[in-house]
């Protein structure tokens, strides 16, 4: 049973006066924009997260992320894949699928509820897929 996206905790990601925040894979870079400037925070889920349909994914990853706002490094969390999700003028949602460290934290606990942040066996196929399908949207664009 997937776990509603809402039930994890709201990390803090970065603080900008420019609306918008660096993200950092080992292969690439981009930008991840907001509605207003201040500072930003995103709900940091793993694979068995349900991620409401209002959400869309604007980027993936592999391996690492690394999230820069206007003074330097403000989150990292490393993974197997990375996805990022967003939703309106604030709302940001990371998936990380078989995560392994959030901001140099060793992942066993994600909150002080001691909820784990590895749940089920996930699916890899399904997020390969995933994330295929996101890599090639982003060749044809």
């Amino acid at each position: 049973m997937k776990n509603n996206y809402k039930e994890y905790p709201k990390m803090f990601i970065g603080v900008t006066d420019i609306a918008s925040l660096t993200l950092r894979f080992p292969d690439q870079a981009r930008m991840l924009h907001f509605g207003e400037d201040g500072e930003q925070n995103a709900y940091v889920v793993d694979e068995s997260a349900a991620i409401g349909e209002h959400y869309k994914l604007i980027h993936a990853g592999r391996h690492w992320i690394r999230i820069y706002d206007d003074t330097g490094l403000s989150f990292e969390a490393d993974a197997d894949s990375i996805l990022v999700y967003r939703a309106g003028e604030r709302g940001c949602v990371i998936q990380l699928i078989n995560p392994t460290s959030i901001n140099r934290e060793e992942l066993r606990l994600i909150d002080e509820d001691e909820i784990s942040i590895t749940r089920d066996e996930p699916n890899p196929d399904e997020y390969l897929e995933l994330l295929m399908k996101y890599e090639n949207k982003e060749e044809n664009e």
